[in-house]
């Protein structure tokens, strides 16, 4: 059985788990946008919605 201790510890090792795995999304992220604008030849000024893409479908690559 499970104390109320035990639960929280749990769930505050989830959270720091989520917050690594998302600060290592948005750097790769931040690698292939950087290549993606070198190949678009200029900046791209839509940046928040393609890492949103982009960390959208590694997550979702995380379930599968």
């Amino acid at each position: 059985m499970l104390t109320v201790g035990a639960s929280i510890e749990g769930r505050m090792e989830g959270k720091y788990d989520l917050r690594r795995r998302l600060a290592a999304l948005l750097r790769e992220a931040e690698r292939a946008h950087g290549e993606y604008e070198t190949a678009l030849g200029h900046r791209d000024a839509d940046w928040p919605d393609w890492y949103a893409a982009y960390i959208a479908q590694r997550l979702s690559d995380d379930v599968r």
